[in-house]
């Protein structure tokens, strides 16, 4: 192939701090940038390489590495798309056994809030528990069948 290609495609979802892309890249490490030609993710190589982590989640591992040689993510254990209305994500999944399981996290709830910040899309939450510290708790405001509650979770360190 050649290097000096440029494709042109768009996000067709995002999910927590992945993009996924319409086209697949012709090489993993390849930066997707938006229409004013800034970076706000890298090609991963997962086989497909049509997904891509964000920008600001590169910067923060590579910060780390450098920093202490060492990086963690803090987990909730979630997968979660955009809500049907804007400032809400949809819990998708629930991992058995993590932190938003044990707190009574279900399948189908809407999240609204998340340490009293509302929750834009997916992206928002992933960066809200990744600026928390794990072993601290995050009060959840969750919307279940029309019902409003209050969930606190308690976050971890990613397995």
């Amino acid at each position: 192939h050649n290097d000096n290609t440029i494709s042109v495609g768009e996000i067709t979802s995002v999910s927590s701090p992945l993009l996924v892309i319409s086209q697949v890249a012709p090489v993993p490490g390849s930066a997707i940038v938006d229409d004013t030609g800034v970076v706000i993710a890298m090609i991963t190589d997962d086989g497909t390489n049509t997904r891509g982590i964000r920008a600001w989640t590169i910067e923060r591992v590579a910060v780390d590495l450098i920093t202490s040689g060492d990086t963690s993510h803090n987990w909730l254990g979630v997968a979660v798309s955009n809500g049907p209305e804007a400032d809400m994500v949809v819990v998708d999944d629930v991992t058995i056994g993590s932190p938003a399981a044990q707190a009574g996290l279900r399948v189908g709830d809407l999240i609204n809030s998340l340490d009293g910040n509302p929750i834009d899309d997916a992206g928002a939450l992933y960066r809200q528990v990744q600026q928390t510290d794990a072993g601290d708790d995050m009060v959840l405001t969750v919307t279940r069948n029309g019902t409003k509650l209050i969930i606190i979770a308690t976050l971890a360190l990613a397995p």
